[in-house]
């Protein structure tokens, strides 16, 4: 005998991976961010000690040209960051069309909990598995979003800090010479 299809389970189990990929993006989102606010504050305090010395003018301009787009990329790398770790709280609303109850922002919309009560009880298996497929779309954008803001964080470090922090360690080396 084969075992129907559950739509409702389906989508609480895609709803469970997508929260695995929430936290994921969390701990990823904390990494960068603290590299970020690393090299930021390591600039801010430290310039003097990573501008080379000596006579050189044009390596000092240089160096100096590197340390700002480093600090510049830092906060702008920080700025997606922040988009990341920021709540996704998108659910549509329209009290005649559509109120979930499954996000917390629609659910605390209720007056009391006798309301939130009878709105279940009333919920037939149709408009559950409306609400559930509804919130686990609004879910997969936010993903997205968040994913795409992280691409961007983890684009400019490796395309902009690096390369300006390799160049600093090149200045240095000649400098020292």
């Amino acid at each position: 005998m084969e075992k129907s299809f559950n739509k409702i389970d389906y989508l609480w189990k895609v709803i469970l991976r997508y929260d695995s990929y929430y936290n994921s993006i969390s701990i990823k989102s904390s990494v960068i961010l603290a590299f970020d606010l690393f090299l930021f504050t390591g600039i801010l305090t430290k310039y003097q000690d990573i501008l080379p010395s000596g006579n050189s003018t044009a390596l000092l301009i240089i160096a100096a040209i590197l340390l700002v787009i480093i600090a510049v990329s830092s906060l702008l790398s920080i700025f997606f960051t922040f988009k990341v770790i920021s709540p996704y709280l998108k659910s549509p609303i329209d009290p005649k069309k559509y109120v979930s109850n499954i996000f917390f922002g629609h659910v605390s919309l209720n007056e009391d909990h006798e309301s939130y009560f009878d709105r279940i009880k009333k919920m037939d298996e149709n408009h559950a598995l409306e609400d559930i497929s509804n919130q686990t779309f609004i879910l997969a954008k936010g993903i997205k979003t968040k994913y795409n803001n992280i691409r961007y964080s983890v684009s400019i470090i490796l395309f902009s800090i690096i390369p300006s922090i390799l160049g600093l360690v090149v200045i240095k080396v000649i400098a020292a010479f």
